[in-house]
Order: structure tokens, then sequence, then C-alpha cells
């Protein structure tokens, strides 16, 4: 796929949708020694090579500027937006090719006259956060101009893991669902440990047949109407034990006194997460591709400065969004 090939390269990626991805190239550039529109090509030829797709690609010293150079490089090529030609191409771009510029706001700024990026940088920084707010205001001001210092975001954070079935519950007794606990317990812990994190706060929920409702939905094997019971409790210590998380989750199902003939989902979720491993060299600081390309870091550097033989020396470093 295009990550696994972008991740073959370098780790420095942010995923912006399954085919559109930010990459910052500094620290490759200046290993291989390769210039900017090497890079790009050789990653073009080997993305069409992997998966038959095309791929454009755009450089630019920010994500604003490579992302707009990545417009003009569609539908199948590259475009390098070098740093003495910022200021005439930016002019000349439309307002509504900046982030965040949607209908609404195109609709105020052409009532003040404004259509493109020159036309939006006659306007103060105090004119614009007067019309726009403060925040917005100082972004129109910055991204008319070029000016961009959002980082390519290597991960997100992930929030929580869980594991939850609101279909097909049926229990007719309390071991039933005791067992059914433990089995979404032992679930957590692979999901967990796929994660490479360990949690701290468990809740468990539990949704129950509302008083009144059809005791079965119309949905065959649906939960259908239902109120939701939950309970939540801080480990002593983050975990990614199963037992411990089985245990937890039991003596919580416990205190909730249900119907157990009435629970129709169940699901357990897992908050405050830590890195399973606190040494850096394992934490999960790289973006979630599959892992096959991650050992050994960037391996494919050296074959790529083979294939393209640059041996033109760096004379700056460059950066890409």
């Amino acid at each position: 796929t295009m990550y696994e090939t972008l991740a073959s390269y370098t780790h420095h990626i942010e995923a912006v949708s399954c085919d559109e991805a930010l990459v910052d190239i500094t620290e490759i550039l200046a290993e291989t020694r390769l210039t900017p529109d090497e890079f790009a090509n050789a990653v073009r030829m080997e993305i069409k090579d992997q998966t038959k797709c095309a791929a454009s690609v755009g450089i630019g010293s920010n994500i604003l500027l490579a992302r707009m150079a990545t417009r003009k490089a569609k539908p199948d090529g590259q475009y390098h937006l070098k740093p003495e030609d910022v200021d005439d191409f930016i002019r000349g771009q439309l307002v509504t090719n900046l982030p965040g510029v949607g209908r609404s706001m195109e609709s105020k700024l052409t009532s003040l006259g404004i259509k493109t990026c020159g036309d939006l940088q006659y306007m103060t920084m105090a004119k614009l956060q007067k019309e726009f707010g403060p925040k917005t205001g100082q972004m129109l001001y910055r991204f008319c101009r070029g000016l961009d210092d959002r980082p390519v975001r290597t991960e997100k954070e992930r929030k929580s893991v869980s594991a939850e079935i609101n279909y097909g519950i049926r229990f007719t007794q309390p071991k039933e669902a005791e067992a059914f606990l433990l089995n979404l317990s032992e679930e957590i812990q692979r999901r967990l440990e796929a994660a490479g994190v360990k949690g701290k706060r468990l809740t468990l929920k539990i949704l129950v047949r509302k008083p009144g409702a059809p005791v079965e939905s119309a949905k065959f094997g649906g939960h259908g109407i239902c109120d939701n019971f939950t309970r939540t409790i801080t480990l002593d210590q983050a975990t990614d034990s199963a037992k411990i998380i089985g245990k937890a989750t039991l003596n919580m199902f416990h205190t909730m006194k249900l119907n157990i003939a009435d629970m129709r989902g169940v699901g357990i979720h897992v908050n405050q997460l830590v890195p399973a491993n606190a040494n850096p060299s394992t934490c999960p600081t790289r973006p979630s591709l599959p892992s096959g390309h991650f050992p050994g870091g960037s391996h494919s550097v050296l074959d790529l400065f083979q294939v393209q033989k640059a041996k033109k020396p760096a004379d700056e470093e460059h950066k890409e969004g």
C-alpha cells in the first residue's frame, strides 16, 4: 500500500486519509543527499510499481504549501514549491484553497471583496480578527502569506481500548454472564498488547432491556430498547492482564445486581493508557502502519540512494509536509 511504501523510507508520517499523507523528509534528504524532487520521483515510481496507482506529490516548506503544491501536481505528477516562488504562487490562490475556509467564510470574504490570497493580504491582522475572531483572523493572516507552523504529527494519541458486544446477548444464568465477561477480558488483553499499551481505568458497560420493552427486538438477536448501566474503577497500576481486568470486571458486575435474563449488551473500556514498555526505543512513536516495515528503521534509505544514484551535494535542509 501507499503507507507501507512511505514507511519503508521514513516514519515521519501523518495519515490524512486512506490515500493522502504528510511526510517530513528533512532527515532522509540529509542522510541520502537527494534533492526533494529526486526523492519524490522515487517514491512515486515505487508506489506505482507496488499498487498500480498513480501518486501525486507536492513539496513545500510547510504543511500548507505542500498541500497546495499537491493540488497543482494532480492528477499524476509532482510539484516543488520553492521558497523563492512562494510569494507569487500564494497571491494567485483562491481563498477557498486555504484550510478552514468553507462556504460560510467564503461568502463573508466575498462580501468584503476578497477572492484570492492576494486580496486577503491587504487586510490587516486587526481587521481580520475583528471580522472573524482572534484565532481565525490570525490563521487567515498567516495562511494567505504561506505561513504555517503546524508540525507533522507522526501519531495521534490513543485514548482508550475497548471491546463491546451488543448482539446476540441472551443469558439465563449468572455463570454464563461471568464466563462471557472473562472471555471479553481476554480479548481486551489481546487488543492492549496489539496497541502496545496498558490501562489503569476500567469501565464496564451493560445494556439492559428497558422495563416494558419487548423481550425480543424486531431485529433477531438485537439489543432492542435498553437502559445503559456503567461502573468504573481505577486500578492501583496500569495493566494489560486479562486476569486482573477480568477480576475487576466481575467485581463491578456483581455490584450492579442486574436481572441476567434482561442483559442485551456487554462492553469493557480501558482508559488512562500508558506505553506497555517505557523504553523510548519501543514506545509507540511511529505511525500505525504494518509492523513488517518497522524493524531496523528506514531500511530502504540506502537502497533509494543506490537506485537514484544521486551525488549532488545538499546545499540546504528541506522539509516536506
